[in-house]
């Protein structure tokens, strides 16, 4: 492909991104990249990884933890039965209408101006749901998009970040680069909803959800939680350190109901910067490599690939990069990589997010619906 790029300053530092300057350095750059190529938080396997001491490793991972950096599990929702489907009425609804069991994600958009959602689904039942959830707002939504398929991601944080003056950039050129370099693959986003390949159960589900809250949790710690909740659900089952070492090995490894590790939270300077929803159109097989590439990078969080092959993601962009951002998707576009782009401005001040409702799923049923009343009556 001979086609010029445009010119774009994407090599040019964008964000006085990180509140903890004082203490930031390579290696604790080093140690909130490569802790992502963990499945579960092991002090051991982490120090291997790092090529230090155990106890050197341990000090470093307290660092990040009293400067406000946070982990937590990549879920492979699929292999636990569920869906994820965002929508976007393009009407202001209510938190208390769509405030039910599965919700994950609620926001108003500001430009165009409406309501961002987002829901997890059992997968057998995801048309139901999406029936429900219509039927309660009164109307269709403008915009659905169903992700099937889950992938893993990895931040390239030492790639990106600028230890020395304490800044996140970006090099659209870059990114543009990579994705070429790729090879187009065609993959099947649209998955069959039948739970053929679903296999975990209920303990399953308990470890996930404190290793979502702490992936470097002990299992004795796991055990003692997951006990608690399954006292307080009377969920009728017994939960042993034995069985939740069993099942960490044989079901969440094994049947990889996780992928790893990655960050929830690092403290970042949110002024001046726009908080978007972004849904990318690809050519046919460019959706994983544009996939890949900008999951890579700390501005784009949650990426998924719809099924119908539609990058989507949230984008914490400094505002002054928005244009940039822009000749970015049309440089895609001139060089036949995508075909169009979607961009929902959010309100990151007021959003709400919510983990999994684990109370949803039974021994016996499965993932179940709510029973719900009509909200447009």
């Amino acid at each position: 492909m001979n086609i010029k790029l445009r010119f774009m300053r994407g090599s040019r530092v964008i964000l006085s991104a990180l509140s903890f300057k004082s203490a930031l350095d390579h290696k604790l750059l080093e140690v909130l990249e490569k802790v992502q190529l963990l499945k579960r938080g092991s002090i051991t396997d982490l120090a291997v990884i790092l090529n230090t001491s155990i106890s050197v490793a341990w000090k470093r991972l307290e660092l990040l933890r009293k400067l406000k950096v946070a982990y937590t599990v990549l879920v492979n929702y699929s292999k636990i039965g569920l869906y994820q489907i965002a929508f976007f009425f393009d009407r202001h609804v209510p938190f208390k209408l769509l405030h039910i069991p599965y919700i994950r994600f609620y926001t108003l958009s500001l430009s165009p101006p409406g309501t961002f959602v987002v829901f997890s689904a059992p997968r057998h039942l995801w048309k139901y749901f999406t029936e429900m959830i219509i039927d309660r707002v009164g109307r269709e939504p403008s915009k659905i998009w169903l992700v099937k398929r889950f992938l893993p991601y990895k931040h390239k944080i030492m790639k990106w970040v600028d230890s020395q003056n304490y800044t996140i950039f970006i090099d659209w050129n870059v990114l543009i680069k990579e994705i070429l370099s790729r090879e187009r693959k065609t993959v099947a986003w649209d998955l069959p909803d039948n739970l053929n390949d679903v296999k975990f159960d209920t303990i399953d589900l308990l470890i996930i959800r404190e290793l979502q809250r702490d992936p470097f949790a002990s299992f004795q710690e796991v055990t003692a939680n997951a006990t608690e909740i399954a006292r307080k659900l009377k969920l009728g089952i017994n939960v042993t350190y034995k069985k939740v070492l069993k099942h960490f090995r044989r079901d969440i490894i094994g049947h990889e109901l996780i992928f790893n590790i990655v960050p929830s939270h690092v403290p970042l300077d949110y002024s001046n910067t726009v908080y978007s929803f972004i849904s990318i159109h690809p050519k046919n097989g460019w959706s994983l490599a544009i996939y890949e590439v900008l999951s890579s990078h700390p501005f784009f969080v949650g990426c998924r690939v719809d099924c119908l092959g539609r990058v989507t993601g949230s984008l914490v962009l400094p505002q002054g990069e928005i244009s940039n951002f822009n000749l970015f998707l049309e440089n895609l576009r001139d060089l036949g990589v995508i075909e169009d782009w979607e961009v929902f401005v959010l309100d990151r001040v007021n959003r709400r997010a919510f983990t999994l409702p684990y109370d949803m799923y039974s021994p016996i049923t499965g993932w179940r619906l709510p029973q719900l009343k009509s909200g447009s009556k």
